[in-house]
């Protein structure tokens, strides 16, 4: 390897040597003068004794000859000094990689993904972080065409559909662990909708009633707050007419069934839940169900998306909308629950039998299972079993149950 200026008219300095001599690796030789013409200055450059300007000019040169190689040799030291740490930076940081995986390693896509962490709501499966420590409270809903859009279905945990008279619909939505500020329109009681709120050992909110309904709460010991009499915790909404615009919320109606001594330190009995990763056994894949409890407006439909694994509910041939939030509700689960029914008197009011046992059917998940359903007393849980005589987990998520009597067309 050798190097050369730009201005220089000798023969090329060997720079191998002169690097060499540099780092202290050999002795550089002594340079040869002739003692009797020439001089030598500090750096062993020599000078003519005849012509002393031509031997300053030739000086010069020789030390622009040597400066070259001098910086050639810190360019080459420079160099080799940051590679090696290049070269020692990366390579430690390979060893470190190897332990950084092994602490937090990426799970396979074959893994099934995590459970949701927290302790499973006892009315609808869905983790949260605490159990509340008061009982549920169970509201009647209005559902003619001049109560909808409702508030605060988006928020319940459980809701009951079922005829009452005339071929229309009432609703009973169960609040648990969700506390909304606006709940309604607030109707009527009808007796089969207190035994379902006894089992989940709910408060009962109603404004008055038939007559059945309020002999049923007179001659027992159920825990309700009716409107009548208590209207302090309900308000009447001007945008919407009488009766069809009165509402309350969760901590309005905490306060007025205290005000009534009752306990709201009830937690209701769980249902069984599959885990995030689950799916339902035994079941058909089944798109969407219907059901027609007389008349269009009353028409109740639900079409599965796979996406959210949710059923999306539609009343009357529109999506169900809540009235504030503006969303369409959905539903985790929906189940059929095929029960008795009679007239009871010239208005019309109907006797559902929710009490003993009947056939139902349980969607969830796109899947369809067949089963039974059975309910031993006013206060015992409705269990719903599989044809195998083994009890249905329901996916978490709010669950729809719809009591058919056998002139409600289903499908």
């Amino acid at each position: 390897m050798s190097f050369q200026g730009p201005n220089d008219e000798n023969p090329r300095i060997p720079v191998e040597k002169e690097e060499k001599s540099l780092l202290g690796i050999e002795d550089a030789p002594a340079p040869e003068v002739d003692r009797e013409t020439s001089l030598v200055d500090r750096s062993g450059i020599s000078y003519s004794r005849t012509n002393p300007y031509q031997s300053r000019v030739e000086a010069r040169k020789a030390k622009r000859r040597l400066r070259y190689p001098v910086v050639f040799v810190g360019v080459v030291i420079l160099g080799l000094l940051l590679g090696a740490g290049t070269y020692w930076a990366t390579h430690r940081q390979k060893a470190v990689e190897p332990e950084t995986a092994a602490v937090a390693p990426v799970p396979a896509a074959s893994e099934a993904p995590a459970v949701a962490s927290g302790t499973p709501c006892p009315l609808c499966g869905l983790p949260v972080e605490k159990v509340p420590e008061h009982r549920p409270i169970a509201v009647m809903i209005d559902n003619l065409n001049l109560a909808r859009p409702h508030s605060g279905l988006d928020q319940a945990d459980l809701v009951y559909e079922a005829p009452v008279e005339g071929g229309i619909t009432r609703l009973m939505a169960v609040f648990y662990h969700q506390r909304p500020g606006k709940i309604g329109p607030i109707r009527s009681a009808r007796p089969y909708f207190i035994g379902l709120s006894q089992e989940n050992q709910a408060v009962y909110i109603h404004c008055g009633g038939s007559t059945q309904a309020m002999e049923t709460l007179a001659n027992r010991s159920i825990a309700s707050v009716d409107e009548f009499g208590n209207s302090k915790y309900f308000w009447r909404s001007t945008q919407r007419s009488d009766p069809h615009n009165l509402y309350s919320s969760i901590d309005q109606l905490e306060q007025a069934a205290q005000g009534k001594g009752l306990s709201l330190s009830r937690t209701p009995s769980g249902r069984q839940f599959l885990t995030d990763a689950a799916s339902p056994a035994g079941g058909g894949a089944v798109e969407s169900i219907t059901l027609n409890y007389g008349s269009s407006p009353y028409e109740a439909r639900y079409v599965y998306n796979a996406t959210d694994k949710l059923y999306q509910r539609y009343t009357g041939g529109q999506p169900h909308l809540d009235a504030d939030s503006g969303k369409q509700l959905t539903a985790a689960n929906v189940v059929i629950q095929y029960v008795s029914g009679r007239v009871l008197d010239t208005e019309g009011r109907l006797e559902l039998g929710v009490i003993g046992s009947g056939k139902a059917a349980v969607y969830m998940r796109g899947q369809k299972i067949e089963g039974t359903w059975s309910k031993s007393g006013s206060t015992a849980r409705t269990v719903f079993k599989d044809q195998q005589g083994t009890e249905i987990a329901f996916a978490p998520g709010t669950t729809w149950i719809q009591l058919a009597t056998p002139n409600v067309r289903v499908y």
